[in-house]
């Protein structure tokens, strides 16, 4: 029988549990978990996943608890943050990375339409300039509103680009983020 891993931390292990609870019937959660193999996480926790390692950490976030994690990808350092604002006692983890995911819930002109800041989340431009400040190469900015359609991506990166050093990445759902094989 072929069983696959979900890593999460106690808080999402529970939530999933309890969700199942209420919307499956008994004998499909046995058979969920008789396939599935929940990891639960703590901070540090380190596991091999298909050829790569990855450290786990608490991204000591204000709302609910939130893993993120750390890799290296063709010998470049990536770092998920989650879904919240870097925290600042984090900032020596994420100092030179080559690549770090970041949520940029809008545009810093539009924080008055969206009200990021309110949601726990950061705008394009607190968000480049706060990576650049950590010297981090490249910065993928996700978890964006969606009101500017085709020219979501373009304007993301002028106003991440305004003031942030190395490469600004907006991708669109599904799209695949080449690493270069060598720095």
């Amino acid at each position: 029988m072929v069983r696959f891993n979900i890593y999460c931390n106690d808080v999402v292990y529970e939530a999933i549990k309890g969700v199942s609870s209420y919307v499956l019937p008994p004998t499909l959660i046995e058979a969920i978990y008789d396939v599935t193999n929940f990891v639960v996480l703590n901070d540090c926790d380190k596991y091999p996943i298909n050829g790569i390692d990855y450290e786990f950490f608490d991204i000591l976030a204000k709302g609910t608890k939130q893993f993120g994690f750390e890799c290296n990808i063709d010998n470049n350092k990536f770092v998920f943050l989650g879904d919240e604002p870097l925290n600042p006692l984090l900032n020596e983890r994420i100092k030179n990375a080559d690549y770090v995911t970041h949520e940029a819930f809008c545009l810093d002109k539009e924080e008055n339409i969206f009200h990021a800041y309110e949601k726990n989340h950061s705008t394009v431009l607190s968000a480049a300039k706060t990576l650049n400040e950590l010297d981090v190469k490249n910065l993928i900015l996700y978890h964006t509103e969606e009101s500017h359609g085709s020219d979501r991506k373009k304007l993301y990166t002028e106003e991440g680009q305004s003031v942030f050093d190395g490469n600004i990445i907006v991708p669109d759902d599904l799209e695949v983020i080449k690493f270069p094989k060598e720095k």
